[in-house]
């Protein structure tokens, strides 16, 4: 478990790609407050809405988890760019192993979402402190109760209600 700063998140994700000397120079380049901006605003170019699903749901302009919108996507933004292509790459590949999305801040703190009446000022831009764990087998619920990790309580609730007046 860690407190996933670029710098924490950056060598746990080296740590486990076990990779050439320049994976671990492009993690670091992407691992930082200035590409993660970068990567922001590409990914929303990718999320754009361009339309509603029958359900209501939004429709990206490139579902970036399917091969070929992917490399649609690359093709768009980095046709004359191989150096920001192998960057976004390694980014998104950061994002789809640990969690790593574009609203990801880097600095151990949750970032929120709220939209509300104009802009959040500056304390109210974080959450919580985060914490990432991973883990390589995990352990079912079950596994868990049985070495006394963990437990839980069924609750039952009263669903009548007697209209007594206070």
């Amino acid at each position: 478990t860690i407190v996933p700063t670029y710098e924490n998140l950056g060598d746990f994700a080296i740590a486990r790609a076990k990779g050439s000397p320049e994976s671990i120079a492009l993690i670091r380049k992407v691992m930082t407050e200035q590409y993660s901006k970068r990567y922001a605003k590409l990914r929303e170019l990718a999320d754009k809405s361009v339309g509603k699903t029958e359900d209501g749901w939004d429709i990206p302009a490139y579902d970036l988890k399917k091969p070929t919108q992917l490399d649609d996507f690359l093709r768009t933004y980095f046709s004359n760019d191989p150096d920001g292509e192998m960057l976004f790459k390694q980014r998104l590949k950061v994002e789809s192993s640990y969690g790593a999305y574009a609203e990801y801040t880097g600095n151990g703190l949750t970032k929120s979402l709220h939209t509300g009446n104009g802009a959040l000022s500056e304390p109210n831009k974080f959450g919580v402190k985060e914490t990432f764990t991973f883990e390589v087998k995990p352990m079912t619920i079950q596994e868990m109760r049985n070495k006394g990790i963990l437990d839980y309580v069924v609750l039952k609730t009263n669903t009548t209600h007697t209209g007594d007046k206070k």
